[in-house]
């Protein structure tokens, strides 16, 4: 996957919207896959052979999905594409993956996703929401029961998912961007889209023609070589507010590649 070029302009400041991906960006990922792995290790201790072929089945799944992110849009539903996929990759029927999905990835982290917020971000999202600036959430899994269960549906003016009819395609493919960008009715330069994963969402970001801020563990691991220097890395969002509205007379520089703890 290429990596070259830039998104467009490399500060943060006068921003029409923030659009955000979910997973991984507004609650930390890795002790939820940390206390779900523990979950699945007792299911496994009560029934040994259910528990890996659950195993099997989630490894195939999210495989399937990693392909599909570069293949060409499918000429059936996007979820059907990964749930056939997945079925062929682990010898098993497709109801069988829907059932393990719906449940170990849909249904099991829900009472789990307040636990991990990204530190500083329900600030964030409270500073934008006062100054009457839009949000948008775009993920590759369907999106509304994480938000419920993170208490953060009433940020957003619209979410949107990979699965949805007019998108139909996984990130780094644009289309999702692209959508929030037009139900938002701003130009791709004048939003900012945040995410966690710079070879996914940067690279979305740089293809749709928006700005892009990576939160994570590559902001504390240093500049990672070979992405474009117009991304902002920033380990937690405690300090975007800074550099989306600086206070007046302390303008807050902005550097390409610059990086935020």
């Amino acid at each position: 996957m290429g990596l070259g070029g830039t998104c467009v302009s490399s500060g943060l400041q006068n921003a029409r919207a923030l659009i955000f991906d979910l997973d991984g960006t507004l609650y930390r990922m890795d002790p939820m896959r940390r206390r779900m792995l523990g979950r699945l290790c007792l299911a496994i201790m009560r029934n040994p052979t259910d528990g890996i072929r659950t195993l099997r089945l989630l490894k195939s799944y999210r495989h399937a999905q990693e392909v599909l992110r570069s293949a060409p849009r499918p000429e059936t539903s996007l979820d059907q594409a990964q749930l056939r996929l997945a079925s062929e990759m682990s010898r098993s029927t497709m109801d069988e993956v829907s059932q393990a999905v719906t449940r170990w990835m849909e249904e099991e982290p829900l009472d789990l996703l307040r636990r991990w917020p990204r530190r500083g971000m329900l600030a964030l999202l409270e500073e934008t929401r006062r100054r009457g600036i839009p949000m948008a959430v775009v993920s590759d899994y369907p999106a509304r029961r994480k938000l419920k269960a993170l208490e953060l549906e009433g940020y957003f003016d619209h979410v949107i998912s990979a699965q949805d009819a007019d998108v139909q395609a996984f990130k780094p493919h644009p289309r999702g961007l692209e959508m929030a960008l037009q139900r938002l009715r701003v130009r791709a330069s004048d939003a900012i889209y945040v995410g966690d994963r710079p070879e996914v969402d940067g690279v979305c970001a740089e293809r749709a023609g928006t700005r892009c801020v990576i939160v994570g563990a590559e902001a504390s691991a240093g500049y990672p070589p070979g992405y474009p220097q117009g991304w902002i890395f920033a380990r937690d969002f405690q300090n975007l507010p800074a550099l989306l509205w600086p206070a007046a007379g302390r303008q807050v520089p902005v550097k390409e590649g610059m990086r935020i703890a």
